[in-house]
């Protein structure tokens, strides 16, 4: 900027278009600058005193300024002139904020009020009282039905804009309480997330609030997510990626997603491995430690301590037997992988041993030092063999080759070396990189990966030494690199909290892993298309538009084009991808209004509410109109009520939402789209009542099977089977856990033919007129599922006709469509709500209409389960076949098909296994099942079932074959929208005592 005087800064703000810079100081006056040139274009002089606040109107033609001499100011932007001046505060003005649609200011200030102030009258509307301090900023919900306050006296305030009465309180800057919540002291404001869900404060320690509960949500001490180590699973089905959030975390390869957090270091984790049997993940960690976990239930099952310093370098001897960890201690130590017992110690490095390997027949060991040597030992007796020197920096990473042939080492010397392990000799070094930090061998043995300070990852052709080349994206030091099993892929992760996935032919970037705050993730690919767990907020990411570089968009508004479920799964499958029009392209980005005008008792049923949602089409400061569609109300995150296709502006009102009687408070939610289904922002509404008498909560249970079908050539053997015992087991537990139980039973057998299209209809409706929010609901269906051409799922009831070997109109015209399912299953409003369904390619019942998880409103059952915060347990992915499996009698005797022991691999996972035995106690293993932990137990064993062997028949028929295999025979998957996992199917019994 081109100044002509002097002047201290107090508060900065660009123009909505980002084309001005607005400057408040103190020298009385506001000034406005070209965000291009750097030229001054304009000063607003009027105040007496400092100008501790300035901002833009939401249109960008007027200008707001707070400042000590006790008055707000309202000038035109285009002109300097002073049009408005807001009197009333008894002291210093330290911060201003215009509302979402620009109406009216608000302001706070020194004499600890915060005020809200009518733009075209300047006449004060309220005053929020409460703070016993300084009101240091202010702050508008994204909606404009609640203003935000933080104070010098240690607190953030959410208030209600048209009543003035405080919502909630929060001890944002008090120190550490007992339950580990609040700040020290007041540094930054109180903010919105952009979607107004959540609140975050900061004074170095970043603190994430929830707005509809004023509770803490998560801490943030600095982004601390710096990337340390990554791995492949020699199976080839996971990575792994340690970092400097003290965890580690594991990516399942064949659905995309982060499956396990393993967080008990207390530290940084520096380094991560695999064992050979891609069993069990070890890490090292700055907290002196390495511990060993289990993949399977997340649990950590060894811990090796001794080291006296970081543990920076971690492997897994070949035979998995021994764990070898380099300490900055200066030593290397082997530990016994069953006991953690310590077994020998390779000791003589001058420095810190930052690197370990062994040898292919784990006869050797290798380390690397910060004393500029790399050395060889043998394993069992901790004698050193040779000392390799001629690095003349830090070696950073040591490797043999596959056959043992040759040691590699890396260093900050911008070299790597190769020595021959019989005489300890250097062979050749490859030059020209600099600042090696790690590397790596591919599979074959051709190539090497090195990655380093130059922020980039290089390949190299190990027989030439030549550089063949090179990955470039990230922004920080390249800490470690990885190769797939296959040698397809390379891993990268980096200082910059990335971890990016490449094409190894072709160098090309495919994907950037991001491993968020409290265990979430996040994979995006260069395209723009994006996976993540947290799609309602959460996440640090937002959406810029090259035409609007200063809005920052909510994820989920785009979510139509871009969300891409699997995403990391199906880029390693070679899928290849849609073309994704730019944001460019959507040419209609217009939000529209939505606003919950009031919730109010019921005259017609007692403990319900009557809500009003006001909408409208939304006109921006081009004239552009949103359009207006699909409205959806929802409490506490469920649907409870919606209006579909195009809407006129105005209030719609919903009756008689039932409201749970275990609360006195619940959170209405509403949104609606434009023309093009872009998301409008969400409308929050708390609502406190008085509930009535606390109902006993009842399960309403609905299994479904088919043994024998209508249609020829269709029958199955285990089906009805799988309903009986999985009403019979839920039934027990759930009467155990206190509540009363409706079970319904419709199966199709030679004896009778109950599960018809007629009746299972009947069977929902009848429940949709009994389930309330204090209850929960367990629907299952086993038998045979199926996906036309066109995508669509059906489930087939026993009343199909014509024949299994073909699928024509007559045998669909009794079948049952995800879609009609939806129908169905929408007007039930139960608390929890758990659909399994054990049949072929049943993960289409959930991905028909191409849906994408998230608030779209796209048809469907996938839809309708989001918008109900269902969980569906699906036995197999869209391409796979579900399996019955004939299990062996008590004897050991393989019983004969027909009978009862014949059962789908998925139900039994759930029964028997799950609950009779209780082995989905298992993450966390904590005497107790939860419904979350029950489904993701039998998905996780249903795999490793059929690896035993014992396979009956394919539970399907005509199956559709389609691309991009997740390479098993069946895989479940588990579609869980229900957010939180608290409803206990089974409390464990606790061990007699000897």
């Amino acid at each position: 900027m081109r100044i002509s005087e002097a002047f201290r800064v107090n508060s900065v703000a660009f123009s909505p278009d980002g084309r001005y810079i607005l400057a408040g100081g103190d020298d009385n006056r506001a000034h406005l600058w070209d965000a291009v040139t750097g030229d001054r274009i304009r000063s607003f002089e009027g105040h007496s005193g400092w100008v501790n606040s300035v901002a833009f109107s939401p249109d960008g033609r007027q200008v707001l300024t707070g400042s000590e001499d006790q008055t707000a100011r309202l000038w035109d932007a285009g002109t300097g002139k002073q049009v408005q001046s807001f009197t009333g505060h008894t002291a210093w003005i330290n911060s201003v904020a215009f509302s979402p649609d620009g109406r009216t200011v608000l302001t706070g200030g020194d004499d600890k009020t915060a005020r809200l102030w009518d733009v075209s009258t300047g006449q004060q509307i309220r005053t929020f009282n409460g703070h016993t301090d300084i009101v240091c900023s202010v702050a508008f919900s994204p909606d404009g039905l609640t203003v935000l306050t933080s104070s010098k006296d240690k607190t953030a305030r959410l208030w209600n804009s048209a009543t003035g009465q405080q919502i909630w309180s929060i001890a944002a800057y008090v120190g550490v309480t007992n339950s580990g919540q609040g700040h020290t002291f007041v540094l930054a404001p109180a903010v919105f997330s952009p979607d107004g869900r959540s609140v975050f404060t900061a004074d170095g320690i970043a603190h994430l609030w929830n707005v509809a509960t004023g509770k803490l949500s998560g801490t943030f001490q600095g982004h601390a997510r710096v990337v340390s180590s990554v791995a492949f699973s020699p199976d080839g089905r996971y990575l792994v990626i340690g970092g400097w959030s003290n965890t580690a975390r594991l990516w399942s390869l064949a659905t995309g997603q982060q499956v396990r957090v393993f967080a008990r270091h207390t530290a940084p984790v520096a380094s991560v491995a695999f064992s050979p049997d891609s069993r069990y993940v070890l890490t090292g960690s700055w907290d002196k430690t390495a511990r060993l976990w289990d993949i399977g239930t997340g649990q950590q099952i060894r811990l090796f301590e001794g080291h006296s310093n970081v543990i920076s370098s971690v492997a897994f001897s070949p035979d998995g037997r021994y764990v070898l960890t380099g300490s900055w201690d200066k030593t290397a130590r082997l530990w016994d992988a069953d006991t953690g017992k310590q077994i020998c110690s390779y000791e003589g490095h001058t420095d810190k041993v930052t690197a370990v390997a062994f040898s292919s027949d784990g006869r050797q060991v290798i380390t690397g030092s910060w004393d500029k040597t790399a050395r060889l030992w043998d394993a069992d007796s901790g004698q050193q063999i040779h000392s390799f020197e001629g690095h003349t920096a830090p070696v950073t990473s040591v490797t043999f080759g596959p056959n043992g042939n040759f040691v590699l080492t890396a260093s900050w010397d911008g070299t790597a070396r190769f020595w021959d392990p019989a005489s300890g000799r250097q062979t050749r070094a490859l030059q020209g990189y600099p600042a090696a930090e790690t590397l790596v061998i591919s599979p074959d043995g051709r190539f090497m990966l090195t990655g380093g300070q130059g922020s980039e990852a290089a390949l190299w052709d190990v027989s030439t030494g030549r550089q063949i080349r090179t990955f470039t994206g990230h922004v920080g030091v390249v800490n470690s690199v990885a190769f797939s099993p296959d040698g397809r892929f390379a891993l990268t992760g980096s200082e910059d909290t990335t971890t990016r996935l490449w094409n190894v032919g072709n160098g090309k970037q495919l994907a950037t892993l991001l491993c968020l705050y409290y265990g979430a993730w996040a994979v995006t690919d260069p395209d723009g298309r994006f996976d993540t767990s947290e799609l309602d907020g959460g996440t640090p990411l937002v959406w810029v538009a090259d035409s609007e570089p200063m809005r920052a968009m909510a994820l989920e508004i785009f979510m139509r084009d871009y969300y891409a479920p699997r995403l990391l799964s199906r880029i390693m499958n070679q899928e290849e991808l849609p073309r994704l029009r730019s944001i460019a392209e959507i040419r209609n980005r217009v939000q529209p209004d939505v606003r919950i005008v009031s919730a109010s008792a019921s005259r017609t049923y007692s403990g319900d509410a009557n809500v009003v949602v006001h909408v409208a089409s939304h006109f921006n400061e081009l004239g552009q109109q949103s359009g207006l569609q699909d409205l959806r109300l929802f409490r506490n995150g469920q649907m409870v009520g919606y209006r579909e296709g195009e809407l006129a502006d105005g209030d719609f009102t919903f009756n008689d939402i039932q409201l749970p009687t275990s609360a006195k408070t619940v959170t209405f939610a509403a949104y609606a789209f434009n023309s093009e289904r872009i998301k409008s922002r969400t409308a929050l509404l708390v609502y406190k009542y008085e509930p009535g008498p606390t109902a006993k909560g009842h399960a309403y249970l609905l299994q479904i099977g088919v043994n024998h079908y209508q249609a020829k050539g269709c029958d199955l053997h285990g089906s009805v089977t799988d309903a009986e015992e999985l009403s019979r087991v839920l039934s027990q537990n759930l009467t155990k856990r206190g509540l009363d139980v409706s079970a319904v039973l419709l199966v199709s057998d030679e004896k009778g033919n109950g599960a018809t299209k007629e009746r299972i209809e009947e069977a929902l409706k009848t429940i949709a007129m009994q389930a309330t929010p204090d209850d929960v609901f367990f629907l299952s269906f086993s038998g045979h599922g199926y996906e036309d051409e066109n995508g669509q799922f059906y489930i087939l009831p026993a009343n199909i006709e014509g024949s299994c070997t073909t699928v024509d109109a007559a045998l669909l015209k009794h079948a049952i469509s995800a879609d009609e399912l939806a129908e169905w299953l929408r007007p039930i409003d139960a608390g929890e709500m758990t659909f399994v369904l054990d049949s072929c390619q049943s993960a289409s019942s959930v991905e028909a209409n191409h849906f994408k998880r998230g608030p779209m409103g796209s048809r469907g059952l996938g839809q309708l389960a989001y918008d109900k915060k269902m969980r569906i347990l699906a036995a197999s992915q869209g391409n796979q076949a579900a399996q019955e499996t004939n299990l062996l009698s008590a004897d050991g005797v393989s019983t004969q098909a027909g009978e009862k022991r014949i059962r789908g691999l998925l139900s039994y996972a759930l029964t028997e296994e799950g609950l009779v035995e209780g082995n989905a106690d298992w993450n966390p293993v904590d005497g107790k099942i939860t419904v979350g932990e029950w489904l993701t137990y039998a998905a996780d064993a249903v795999p490793k079932g059929l690896e035993a062997g014992g396979v009956q028949a394919p539970r399907g028929f005509l199956h559709v074959a389609k691309p991009g295999a997740v390479g098993a025979a069946q895989i479940p998957a588990v579609f869980d929208f229900s957010k939180t996992d608290t409803f206990v199917l089974r409390q464990m019994e606790a061990p007699a005592k000897p």
